[in-house]
């Protein structure tokens, strides 16, 4: 219901919750939103990924396997290959039994419909992590216990280039190199460890290891910068080639889980989960306290955040691990001049409400005032008395309509 006293009260460097998308039966593992922030799609143990419409909250689209074989849905992005012949729109996403899943939209019914069903890894080894580079069509994909693939996208089918195995580590997350560098980049599980491979030949180019252990990472679209999960008092911020945090950003844990942070706005925010049903929102810079995105109650894990910018907005997504694995969203207007005219609207209506109370006020107290309003107006000759009394019965009808 529109809270108008609370509309006008909303800052406007504040998120506040817009929608609640229930359904998930399960703990929500991956969230990602579409490239214009009309869609927002989430996957978790109950082996279905949900595709949600951001304007009227509705649920667009299941996909899901009828006889349940996909297991929990690890990790999915959209994608939009850059090479393709016309503009589509993709979601990739790899599941706990080895398998990777290729969906594209249709432009006909707008419906996401199977392209793809591949084994990558054996059937016990969940996919970890992927990135996909739109220029170039490659995938990277890794497994949890420690394998590498490397794939060509062209058409509705992957094409395998290289596989290595990184013994004894876990390859929580992988990036490709952004700036010009023909590498792959592999974060290993609590150790800290960071391993740059050759794209073409899955060679070991170099390896580093960061002043804190990796529980997930994200990766800054302007700087190139990594958002860290420590696990153990929150995220720290490394820049490019630096083996030492630059920034850290307190998060209470008690609870030895991995949790996801991203950057916002474009990477002037770093948006942190927790265990303890609180998503934190900090300036990169630390300018001031962050704020809190409450969730739910203090022992749900809100291990999966993400965000987006579109049309002079900006949106948070936040997933729950527990109560009812529900998905929130929560929205800032980043347009001034959007901000401006909802203002002026809201003191519109609030101008008219005034109007109609003030209204209403004087024709229940009518027969107080009136009467004296009768007499001296009479007094000083202003009306006749036909006329006065004419007055009088108009206003006991409208009396009479607007109060019985």
């Amino acid at each position: 219901m529109f809270n108008l006293a609370e509309s006008l009260n909303h800052s406007p460097n504040k998120y506040y919750l817009q929608k609640i998308f229930k359904g998930s039966g399960g703990p929500v593992n991956t969230l990602a939103f579409n490239g214009n922030a009309t869609l927002l799609a989430s996957g978790g143990d109950d082996e279905v990924v949900r595709v949600w419409e951001l304007a009227t909250g509705d649920e667009y689209q299941q996909l899901s396997d009828l006889n349940g074989r996909w297991g929990q849905i690890t990790c999915l992005a959209f994608v939009y290959p850059e090479a393709a012949t016309l503009p589509s729109e993709w979601i990739f996403f790899g599941l706990g039994r080895g398998v990777f899943l290729l969906y594209r939209r249709k432009r006909d019914t707008k419906e996401f419909v199977q392209i793809l069903n591949k084994n990558i890894f054996a059937a016990g080894d969940s996919v970890e992590a992927f990135d996909y580079n739109p220029e170039s069509r490659r995938l990277v994909i890794t497994s949890h216990y420690g394998h590498v693939s490397l794939y060509n996208h062209f058409g509705g089918d992957l094409n395998h280039v290289w596989s290595k195995e990184l013994p004894d580590y876990i390859p929580r997350a992988v990036r490709f190199h952004r700036r010009g560098v023909n590498t792959a980049i592999i974060f290993t599980l609590e150790t800290g460890k960071i391993t740059s491979l050759d794209i073409e030949t899955a060679s070991e180019v170099n390896s580093k290891v960061l002043s804190s252990a990796i529980g997930n990472v994200a990766t800054c679209p302007i700087s190139g910068s990594f958002l860290i999960d420590n696990m153990v008092d929150g995220f720290d911020l490394y820049p490019p080639n630096r083996t030492t945090a630059a920034q850290s950003f307190k998060v209470e844990a008690t609870k030895k889980y991995v949790k996801q942070a991203v950057f916002g706005e474009q990477g002037s925010l770093a948006i942190c989960g927790s265990d303890h049903g609180m998503a934190y929102v900090f300036d990169i810079n630390l300018s001031g306290p962050p704020q809190k995105l409450s969730h739910g109650k203090r022992d749900e894990m809100i291990q999966t955040v993400e965000a987006a910018s579109a049309n002079g907005n900006h949106f948070i997504a936040t997933g729950s691990s527990g109560g009812k694995f529900d998905v929130y969203l929560w929205k800032k207007s980043g347009n001034s001049r959007q901000r401006k005219t909802r203002k002026s609207k809201q003191l519109d209506i609030l101008t008219a409400v005034n109007v109609v109370i003030l209204f209403t006020l004087c024709l229940a107290t009518s027969d107080k005032w009136l009467p004296l309003f009768i007499r001296h107006t009479e007094s000083l000759g202003y009306l006749p008395p036909e006329e006065i009394y004419q007055h009088q019965e108009i206003i006991a009808d409208l009396d009479d309509q607007t109060l019985g």
